[in-house]
């Protein structure tokens, strides 16, 4: 027997929502212009991947239950309740560690180019 809409949390909604629609994470992705990997941890309850905290959790919630025709104020009063039930905390240190893997990435680029720019001056001919 199913559960009644109040005792499920926001998770459980959206992927039975979104299951009962057929529709795929990359389509979804796509109109939503959110990650795959954020719409399975909404659907998941799984906050800790979740860049920028608390008012970021609640926007992907939002876009999402819209798009798949659920009240957005109540999945976010689930999802509170959830919280508060839980004591979880959503992590801001993944968006922290996105932040360094991306300024790594910047630095590792501007490196090679000097080098790459080293090389060609190195090696071509002299204009004397």
């Amino acid at each position: 027997m199913d559960e009644p809409q109040e005792e499920k949390f926001s998770g459980q909604l959206l992927s039975e929502a979104r299951k009962k629609r057929r529709l795929r994470y990359k389509r979804l992705s796509t109109e939503l212009n959110i990650p795959e990997k954020y719409l399975q941890a909404l659907e998941e309850e799984n906050y800790g991947v979740m860049p920028g905290g608390d008012p970021y959790i609640k926007g992907y919630l939002r876009a999402y239950a819209k798009k798949l025709g659920i009240d957005p104020d109540f999945i976010i009063e689930r999802y509170s309740e959830n919280l508060k039930n839980k004591q979880i905390t959503p992590s801001v240190q993944s968006a922290k560690d996105e932040y360094m893997f991306i300024k790594s990435k910047k630095y590792i680029l501007a490196v090679g180019i000097f080098f790459l720019f080293s090389l060609f001056i190195y090696l071509s001919p002299s204009c004397s």
